[in-house]
């Protein structure tokens, strides 16, 4: 959704700065009012969604918008972001929910102050806004309901980590999470008495600072759901075949196991997977999507047929206890490099994978804890290896603190590499004026022996030329610029940089992305191919030249 604005030179201000939305979502087919936290010099500035579902009116007074929800608008995490004829503010998450919304309302800081929430479930946009800032919700419980509450905070990029105590109607705590999503708590709890139940938010600052005490701030912004359902915990197995359909079981946090069906059978072909919303709570399962056997915990250990698997396949785990580690028995040969990965952060798990291969002695032959994400703490496993001999050997899944329980779900997939490219510009907005040009750097990496010649350009550009740039045989980085002519018009909106295919025998057509979560802000939305481009006209009151004698 493309937006282009005007502005005379005698009105400039600086790019506007959004640092928080106030409330961060609303509920589909409602107009909700936000204030917009950040730096604004003049007032009313623009703004751009991802979704045309969503309508954004600015207000008059400086901060103030609404937005328009239609009813039809996909649930879940969207991008923000407000601009004006100089630059664009970093994007910003709202969320579209499905369930009713309400507001934090002060003050509810005491427990016999609570804010009464009816008629679950429901979702309360909240914020911590001054340093020791609590927030309780009251909700009445039938003897052995279920109460599930989770926190959108930290994910949403605010500067906390947050917590939730439950208390029951004496003043007594009867729950207590800080974890459980990330750094955002996940509560679940059954009632053992029917009445009124306390639920308190509060947090600690992030960073962690160094005297350790409750934060508060205004873009201590947080998204709290609240349901009376047993709420979803995994997804067994965790992986679909392409091209097929497949029952999986959702397992509630009671052990339940609920069938569900996956059709995979028309996903795109660079497709990773698939998803599935996980009951009583905001939150969706990733169904990864393979071309080999999903397999169970139990299929995969189970020894009756005398044959170890192949890749490609993966299988569906759980540690089920501290200190236990699972090993599966497989067959490789010398010389097929192969990739294993054992994943857990799709999967809403809180356990942080290590993944070892040994031979059948239980030699040590490789190892990994964070290689999905490197120098990301908390990351996914991943062990590119080539097999030095043909043998069967074991992959080790277990757990960086040696923890478990049922929540500690992962999935081991090992496979062969494909060959594979990837496309990643090196900022999300640029400008350009006449006499400076703008330089956008797009990092290409080839992976797996790809080959096939490729060039980057560009798309939808306003006014504005651009260089293309063919991509080396190994990959790397290359660099477009953008000029904008010396009668250039104001204009500003999302533009696309693509990579192509040039070679017939393999034909490619990719977005190039830009990474949301390097400067380790919001979570919910790891990238986007709506990278930003301001253009600043000459001004009209610079100098005039001066004229020949």
């Amino acid at each position: 959704m493309a937006a282009v604005a005007s502005c005379a030179a005698a009105t400039r201000a600086a790019a506007p700065v959004l640092d928080y939305l106030y409330p961060c979502s609303g509920q589909r087919g409602t107009t909700v009012a936000l204030t917009a936290g950040g730096k604004f010099e003049k007032w009313p500035v623009q703004a751009w969604a991802d979704a045309t579902g969503l309508k954004v009116q600015l207000g008059s007074e400086s901060g103030k918008l609404s937005i328009q929800i239609d009813k039809d608008t996909p649930p879940g995490p969207h991008l923000l972001r407000l601009y004006n004829a100089e630059g664009a503010s970093a994007l910003r998450v709202f969320i579209v929910g499905s369930d009713r919304e309400v507001a934090d309302a002060e003050p509810n800081d005491e427990i016999a102050k609570a804010q009464a929430v009816d008629a679950l479930p429901v979702t309360v946009n909240g914020r911590l806004e001054k340093s020791g800032d609590v927030d309780s919700y009251s909700v009445k419980l039938d003897a052995g309901q279920c109460l599930a509450a989770s926190v959108k905070g930290r994910r949403l990029g605010a500067p906390m980590d947050p917590m939730l105590h439950l208390f029951d109607s004496s003043g007594n705590e009867v729950a207590f999470v800080h974890d459980g999503l990330g750094l955002d708590p996940l509560l679940v709890y059954r009632a053992e008495k029917a009445g009124t139940y306390v639920v308190r938010v509060s947090a600690f600052a992030y960073p962690p600072a160094a005297d350790v005490k409750l934060t508060g701030k205004a873009e201590d912004v947080y998204r709290l759901h609240l349901s009376a359902w047993m709420p979803a915990r995994c997804v067994i197995p965790a992986g679909v075949r392409r091209g097929s359909k497949a029952t999986v079981a959702v397992v509630d946090w009671g052990g339940s196991p609920s069938p569900r069906e996956v059709d995979a059978t028309a996903v795109d072909a660079d497709q990773e997977s698939l998803f599935l919303p996980a009951t009583g709570l905001e939150e969706t399962f990733h169904v990864e999507l393979s071309d080999g056997p999903e397999l169970t915990e139990a299929e995969a250990k189970g020894t009756s047929t005398g044959q170890n698997p192949a890749a490609p396949f993966a299988v569906t785990g759980r540690l089920e206890r501290d200190g236990e580690e699972d090993a599966y028995r497989f067959a490789a040969k010398k010389g097929e490099r192969l990739i294993l990965v054992a994943r857990s952060v799709a999967l809403a798990s809180p356990m942080d994978p290590v993944l070892r291969i040994e031979d059948e002695s239980g030699k040590f032959l490789a190892s990994d804890d964070d290689g999905v994400s490197p120098g990301t703490p908390g990351g996914d496993a991943q062990i590119q290896w080539d097999p030095p001999a043909d043998g069967v050997y074991r992959a080790v899944v277990g757990d960086l603190d040696r923890a478990g329980g049922p929540e500690y779900v992962y999935r081991l997939s090992v496979r062969k590499p494909l060959p594979g490219v990837e496309a990643t510009v090196d900022a999300e907005e640029y400008r350009v004026a006449p006499g400076k040009p703008a330089t956008i750097k797009v990092k290409v990496n080839r992976s797996n022996g790809h080959i096939g010649g490729l060039v980057v350009v560009t798309m939808g550009l306003p006014g504005v030329t651009a260089t293309s740039a063919d991509v080396p045989d190994n990959g790397g980085e290359v660099a477009l610029t953008l000029t904008a002519a010396a009668d250039a018009k104001a204009a500003s909106g999302p533009i696309r940089v693509m990579l192509l295919g040039t070679d017939k025998a393999h034909p490619i057509v990719k977005l190039a992305q830009v990474n949301l979560r390097r400067d380790n802000s919001q979570e919910l939305v790891a990238k986007t191919d709506a990278i930003w481009l301001t253009v600043v006209p000459q001004a009209s009151d610079a100098p005039a030249a001066p004229k020949p004698k």
